[in-house]
């Protein structure tokens, strides 16, 4: 399996592209990839002060290999306040055994993580300060991964759901009830089925 790593300074940039492309960006972006599974160990040392991470694993929702945890180079650094990983083998047990480690966490994007049945977003409540959830097409997250929610991210504000097929409106209707009740306000939500 090849992991693909962009590491984003300061300007919060999202795009990610591989270490042969070219252009570039405003934000400081450093690139590390590997096949194996290692680079995310050999980067470890530069990414200590980043804000922000982008975690690309290459073919993840077809199933091939990895170790299904979040990678070291985003649980070694517990100053992360952005974690976007996108198109990889990431399991339940591993997300939520990665954002045990990250309690500066303020947003965490998940992104074609096919993998995930929604048991891992337990893992929020380690991470007080996540303000916002984004998913992208993770079709395996349905109602009973979202219910967790309530309880264990009481401080999200912000949940955008996009083309996760096993959600639908009235799914996210009712989090935001029980948001509501369990928290004393009103959670924003944001939901694209196209």
């Amino acid at each position: 399996m090849e992991w693909r790593l962009c590491l984003l300074g300061g300007g919060g940039d999202s795009g990610c592209k591989s270490s042969g492309s070219s252009g570039s960006s405003s934000s400081s972006k450093h690139h590390a990839s590997s096949r194996g599974g290692n680079a995310h160990d050999a980067a470890a040392a530069v990414i200590a002060g980043l804000e922000g991470l982008a975690v690309g694993g290459g073919g993840g929702g077809g199933g091939g290999g990895g170790s299904g945890s979040i990678p070291a180079a985003a649980a070694c650094n517990t100053s992360l306040q952005r974690l976007v990983i996108d198109d990889a083998f990431l399991s339940d047990a591993g997300l939520e055994e990665g954002l045990a480690v990250l309690p500066n966490l303020r947003c965490l994007e998940l992104c074609a993580c096919h993998w995930l049945g929604g048991g891992g977003l337990a893992g929020a409540r380690a991470c007080p300060r996540l303000r916002t959830l984004a998913l992208t097409q993770c079709n395996g997250i349905d109602e009973v991964g979202l219910a967790l929610l309530p309880q264990t991210a009481k401080g999200l504000a912000r949940l955008e759901v996009v083309r996760c097929s096993r959600l639908r409106p009235a799914t996210l209707a009712a989090l935001q009830a029980a948001f509501a009740a369990a928290n004393g306000r009103l959670l924003e939500v944001a939901y694209l089925s196209v």
